[in-house]
């Protein structure tokens, strides 16, 4: 009996894809103020043998504008690479408006794929309007030097837009102001000279 119950768990544990590599949206949750710039890494950690990865990364255009995508160190830690991205577009009454972007890169140097952690790639984008939106990850490939899909799991962001922060002046600088200003006015005097 003890014999069966053990085939069984090793059955089941062979059954259950490993999903050994991540995906993940780094900083994740981030705030940013309205009209400020900012970016985004795509990262991968316990990969192994990676020579070519593709996916699609989503957002909310009316909360977020996409500026720039680039290649992030990794893939290119293994050799010369072949790095592309491509937004996704949408009409609206503004015009066109990017909503996604394609994100791929190829190792062409040959030989073993890269192991390890590391940024895919970096994604810049500036914060339009107040609100939330998730930054998630579709459609993902990876791929090995001989073809093979690497099964990887995907770890979302979020980014939240808050109002910008205008600074109110010191307090105690009303106070002493308004300490002045009734002395003055207390004294009866007329004339205000200053400098």
């Amino acid at each position: 009996m003890k014999r069966l119950c053990l085939v069984i768990a090793f059955l089941f544990v062979a059954a259950t894809p490993g999903y050994a590599a991540v995906i993940s949206v780094q900083p994740s949750p981030l705030n940013v103020s309205v009209g400020q710039s900012f970016s985004i890494n795509v990262d991968i950690s316990n990969v192994s043998d990676l020579s070519n990865f593709s996916f699609d990364v989503g957002f909310d255009p009316t909360i977020v504008s996409l500026v720039s995508a680039a290649e992030g160190g990794f893939l290119q830690s293994g050799g010369t690479t072949s790095f592309g991205s491509s937004p996704y577009y949408k009409s609206g009454s503004s015009g066109l408006t990017a909503y996604a972007i394609f994100i791929d890169d190829v190792l062409t140097t040959g030989g073993p794929g890269v192991s390890g952690a590391g940024t895919l790639a970096t994604i810049n984008f500036n914060a339009l309007a107040i609100g939330n939106t998730p930054i998630t990850i579709s459609n993902e490939s990876l791929i090995d030097p001989g073809l093979d899909t690497i099964p990887a799991s995907i770890q979302n962001g979020n980014i939240s837009v808050q109002p910008v922060n205008v600074p109110e002046p010191p307090s105690t600088l009303y106070t002493a102001l308004s300490f002045i200003l009734a002395i003055l006015l207390a004294k009866g005097m007329k004339r205000v000279r200053f400098g």
